[in-house]
């Protein structure tokens, strides 16, 4: 089914297929995720950091980022529901470079209420509070690369550090550190 099941989930073998089931120990996590997101004025790093000072790591054992919470509120799967075929990515020949294509039409989904780790209403306060929050993204800084992005390496975590705008002012950093709140 997956290489690496969502947090909250566990893979169990049953005959030739492998079966998602919850964990209860980690859908605790992923519910107190999802509470304190909709409930606290606490953003994706600070929750990141919340699951990092807890031990906690994702799936691939890596510190948990803005990025990966935001997928964990994302994930439709703690609503009971698999989907299939939201986006695909295509080939920029030219570039060697995938871009990545939403496919609303070609979306299958399958409710599957046993896989369910919080409610609907949960989930919808979530997505709102989530589709309320503005973010500049990577295209806001499209074409001004920094001389030294891919030369300076990070001190923590040895990650390739680069140029972002936090606030009012620039800075060399890198995400891993920027994003887990380190």
């Amino acid at each position: 089914m997956w290489p690496l099941p969502p947090l909250g989930f566990i893979s169990i073998k049953d005959g030739n297929f492998n079966r998602l089931t919850v964990d209860l120990t980690e859908a605790a996590v992923v519910r107190e995720v999802f509470t304190r997101y909709a409930e606290e004025s606490i953003g994706l790093r600070l929750l990141a950091k919340m699951l990092n000072e807890r031990g906690l790591r994702t799936r691939k054992g890596t510190l948990f980022s803005q990025t990966s919470t935001s997928k964990i509120l994302r994930n439709e799967l703690y609503l009971g529901r698999r989907t299939w075929g939201k986006r695909h990515h295509k080939l920029n020949r030219q570039t060697g470079k995938h871009k990545t294509i939403a496919t609303p039409d070609a979306t299958l989904v399958d409710d599957c209420p046993e896989l369910a780790i919080i409610d609907n209403d949960l989930w919808d306060r979530v997505q709102k509070r989530l589709g309320q929050r503005g973010h500049l993204g990577f295209s806001h800084f499209r074409g001004k690369v920094s001389p030294l992005t891919g030369l300076i390496h990070c001190g923590v975590c040895g990650n390739v550090c680069f140029s972002k705008r936090l606030g009012f002012g620039g800075l060399s950093a890198c995400d891993g550190v920027i994003d887990s709140g380190i």
